[in-house]
């Protein structure tokens, strides 16, 4: 029988001595961390037999002492490995769970832009209503129909979640599952470190660490709803207030903000990120996450330039001119002249903004600069299968195509949606701009 390390007993691996063993079987007992101690086992190589007489062997040399304890927790582990992952029922009506959620806000939105344009074209008394004319407007538009379309297919699937992809702990969801399957330690050891391809159970295959792409993918449409809604509405709250700030003020005080403005344009997205992490990450409240943080710090600018501009050419407005003759306090001329009339270009702004960042977010967690999305996740856990043997980048399609087919359409749904605001609330200037040609043009000029 051969030695190694400080303990006579026989195993495979050489380097892995009686007190790295320890080591390795004290922090699982205080941690619990099943995947770290089988990494540092290397599991895939060993053989089961000749692991488990080793940790006997030590128990029975321990016997009465702290590390006996230890290691029977690890020869626990060892014996009774990972469980499979069991098949869950929902997965058989799948199919048809997608097929509603994914045909129902197509034929909501169509139907209702129909109904609302016929409406409007037999009752006069509705063409008199002020928003009916912007509604009008929008649907008269088709790609503004697709884009509702689309994002009330995002919506929905992020509202049934929980349906579509029942999370382990209903109370606290994880956005991310890990599978892990293979009847021997070897097997579930490889089956976390491979993509693995579609099969019952996994839709659409895992990516390296195990990662569940179907369940990370449906998760993932809450997290960039939530995620976009919140980071995109902050800033442009915190965008329009110093704006509104400058106009009031005025003189010198709004001299100074727009050199502050300027200056934060001026820095670059990634590098004020990166510093932002440096400084702050860590001391955020728990509430936003860094990441929103720092993005909503380097994400106001452009509201502020766009309501503030928009607000100081109000001023010489007629209506803004007589509110100020009738003795009208410059705080109400502001909120009640000025600002509303200011806001159409910043809601088309917010709505593209809301896809947009959600891609940022994505590609910060991709390089690894922060983030915690799961498709961010999921696209750096198979960043090295992207490109298959020979070149082919169809070869491991599951770890990438769903992922980036969803964001495409995340970001291009609200885009669209930008450009459809940008028509109702602005019809005069983008007539002919998205489509409408000389036929909008006259209907524009009929409702006027």
């Amino acid at each position: 029988m051969s030695t190694g390390g400080a303990g006579p007993f026989r195993h495979p691996r050489p380097d892995l001595d009686e007190a790295e063993l320890l080591q390795i079987s004290r922090r699982y007992a205080l941690t619990g961390d099943v995947a770290w101690a089988y990494s540092q086992l290397d599991l895939a190589h060993w053989q089961k037999a000749t692991l488990l007489a080793m940790l006997r062997e030590l128990i029975l040399k321990y016997a009465g002492r702290e590390e006996a304890v230890y290691l029977e927790v690890l020869l626990a582990a060892v014996t009774n490995p990972i469980p499979e992952m069991p098949l869950s029922p929902w997965y058989k009506d799948l199919p048809a769970k997608l097929a509603v959620l994914i045909l129902l806000p197509p034929m909501l939105v169509v139907g209702g832009a129909v109904g609302f344009r016929s409406a409007y074209r037999s009752r006069p008394g509705l063409r008199r209503w002020f928003p009916a004319k912007g509604l009008y407007r929008f649907f008269s538009v088709r790609h503004n129909v697709v884009a509702l379309s689309l994002i009330g297919v995002c919506v929905l699937i992020a509202s049934c979640a929980s349906w579509l992809a029942p999370p382990v702990n209903p109370l606290f969801p994880s956005p991310v599952r890990i599978v892990v399957t293979g009847d021997t330690l070897a097997a579930q050891t490889r089956s976390r470190q491979l993509p693995l391809p579609p099969a019952p159970g996994v839709p659409l295959g895992t990516v390296p660490g195990g990662f569940d792409v179907f369940y990370s993918l449906i998760w993932g449409f809450r997290f960039a709803v939530s995620f976009g809604l919140s980071v995109a509405l902050l800033a442009a709250c915190l965008g329009i207030m110093i704006g509104v700030f400058s106009v009031v003020l005025g003189g010198v005080a709004a001299w100074g903000i727009r050199r502050v403005t300027d200056a934060f344009l001026m820095v670059p997205l990634l590098a004020g990120i990166w510093l932002f992490k440096q400084v702050m990450w860590g001391k955020a409240a728990t509430v936003f996450s860094p990441m929103m943080i720092a993005l909503i710090a380097f994400s106001w600018m452009p509201y502020t330039r766009v309501a503030g501009a928009g607000m100081a050419q109000l001023q010489q407005a007629e209506y803004a001119l007589a509110a100020r003759t009738v003795g009208a306090s410059r705080m109400r001329v502001v909120f009640r002249h000025l600002l509303p009339n200011a806001l159409p270009p910043v809601i088309v702004l917010l709505a593209r903004d809301i896809g947009n960042l959600v891609v940022l977010e994505a590609t910060l967690t991709f390089i690894g600069i922060g983030g915690d999305g799961p498709w961010g996740l999921l696209l750096a856990s198979g960043r090295d299968w992207i490109v298959g043997l020979g070149g082919n980048p169809f070869l491991h399609w599951w770890v990438f195509l769903p992922i980036t087919l969803s964001m495409i359409l995340f970001c291009v749904g609200w885009n669209l949606l930008g450009d459809g605001l940008n028509i109702a609330l602005n019809p005069h200037a983008t007539a002919s701009l998205h489509g409408k040609g000389k036929e909008g043009t006259r209907r524009t000029g009929e409702e006027g």
